[in-house]
């Protein structure tokens, strides 16, 4: 999986520089993201990021071919959104506050 920052949404908050665990986001002329194949697919950038500026690429592994996800958060409510290549998206809500209970 990789990571990918859109510089247009990003307004340089530092929030995912902070807390990616892999150190693979950078600032340099703006935030960006070095070694991406080295993404651990944690998400941690996804949730943190307020602008959803930040998305990833799905592995064909796992039936990504070219889609990608995003992440927001209203309230307790969080939107897993998959964008497919025809343009296409699906949204997966998960209400937070159960999301641990089995």
């Amino acid at each position: 999986m990789s990571i990918q920052i859109d510089i247009n949404k990003c307004i340089d908050c530092g929030q995912c520089l902070d807390i990616c665990p892999g150190g693979l986001i950078v600032r340099k002329e703006h935030i960006d993201v070095e070694n991406s194949e080295n993404c651990w697919g944690c998400c941690s950038c996804l949730k943190v990021c307020p602008t959803q500026a930040i998305y990833m690429f799905l592995a064909p592994s796992i039936g990504g071919r070219g889609a990608f996800l995003t992440f927001k958060r209203q309230d307790s409510t969080i939107h897993w959104e998959v964008h497919f290549p025809n343009r296409q998206a699906r949204t997966i809500q998960v209400d937070a506050l159960k999301a641990n209970s089995y």
